[in-house]
């Protein structure tokens, strides 16, 4: 009887082995499905982080423009964008290496892309701020928000962040 395996241990071990397998490959496909909701979350918090900073933030000098900027920021009051901010802003994205600087001053890391357009409700775009190259395949979170302009009216700051 020496070196004789019992057959309810080979069925033992077996059905063992198949539920350590079972488990495991659960496992793996929760943590992948958890890590792509992690990244969307810091996605959408990463667009509404960058809606904050731009509309609820004078900048930095208070009256910047596009050649003194050191932090960018639209806002003139509650919920009000100053007029001649966006057109510094729209300034400083159509200049040479506007995007990068954009992306440098609003403090996102460069693994993130992000597009950032300002506009009358009626679609006039007033001022957009763009990689070159727009990504259709990779991950976009957008954030919407409305704000009012002296001379513009009722804007709308449309934020997508591409990671």
């Amino acid at each position: 009887m020496k070196g004789q395996v019992n057959f309810e241990f080979i069925i033992s071990v077996m059905v063992f082995l198949s539920v350590m397998s079972f488990i495991t490959i659960q496992i793996i496909n929760g943590v992948s499905v958890l890590r792509r909701e992690l990244s969307v979350e810091d996605m959408k918090s990463s667009a509404f982080q960058v809606s904050n900073v731009i509309a609820f933030d004078e900048g930095y000098p208070e009256n910047w423009n596009a050649g003194n900027v050191l932090r960018i920021g639209l806002s003139s009051g509650f919920y009000s964008l100053d007029d001649g901010k966006i057109n510094s802003l729209k300034e400083l994205c159509e200049s040479e290496n506007g995007y990068k600087k954009f992306v440098s001053l609003i403090g996102l890391e460069f693994s993130k892309d992000v597009y950032l357009n300002i506009s009358k409700l009626s679609g006039e775009t007033l001022a957009i701020c763009s990689p070159k190259v727009e990504s259709r395949v990779r991950n976009i979170v957008q954030a919407d928000r409305t704000f009012f302009s002296g001379g513009y009216g009722i804007v709308k700051l449309n934020i997508k962040v591409i990671l």
